[in-house]
């Protein structure tokens, strides 16, 4: 259900008299905004739940500081408003006194280009697989295929770019189950 200009305006002006009903509507309206952003982007220990309070919790912060006179839609200040909360989240958890903290492997790197540059430490492969096994036990067939996929070892044939939406869920589910075992 799409909301007009006019809905979405009274749901404002509601929320911003204290309105939780209508907060709770033109949330679930842009909830896509805060799905997207939530599979674009990764902050350390946050859960779909987390992403999903935050989310609640800068539509509320947005809805309570826009300007109704403004003739631009809520959606595109809202996501504006939840994306730079996100840039300070991923900056917060960057500082240099977080970076020791961290622990965490790329799904997308080269393991031929590391390799070669003599700056880099480099795990040893076979490491990283008895690391890795248990979590590899866990994964569908089609997520497996994702992880091979992510780490080269297998090329993207025409039934892959056929449903991409299937493969981008299960490339998620993927890294999820890495997140949730090993770090």
């Amino acid at each position: 259900m799409s909301l007009t200009l006019t809905e979405e305006r009274k749901l404002i002006v509601k929320i911003q008299q204290g309105d939780e009903a209508a907060l709770k509507k033109l949330y679930y309206h842009h909830y896509p905004i805060v799905n997207k952003l939530m599979m674009t982007y990764y902050i350390e220990s946050y859960d779909r739940q987390d992403w999903f309070q935050e989310g609640l919790i800068i539509c509320y912060l947005t809805a309570k500081n826009f300007d109704i006179a403004v003739k631009k839609r809520f959606g595109g200040y809202f996501r504006v408003n939840f994306q730079n909360w996100i840039y300070n989240m991923i900056r917060k958890n960057q500082r240099v006194k977080r970076q020791i903290q961290q622990n965490t492997y790329s799904f997308d790197f080269d393991w031929n280009t590391i390799k070669d540059d003599t700056n880099l430490i480099v795990r040893d492969e076979s490491v990283m697989v008895e690391e890795w096994a248990p979590v590899i036990a866990l994964l569908s067939d089609l997520e497996l295929e994702e992880l091979e996929l992510a780490l080269g070892v297998k090329e993207a044939d025409k039934d892959y770019l056929a449903d991409i939406g299937l493969h981008k869920r299960a490339r998620y589910r993927m890294r999820q189950k890495f997140r949730q075992n090993l770090f």
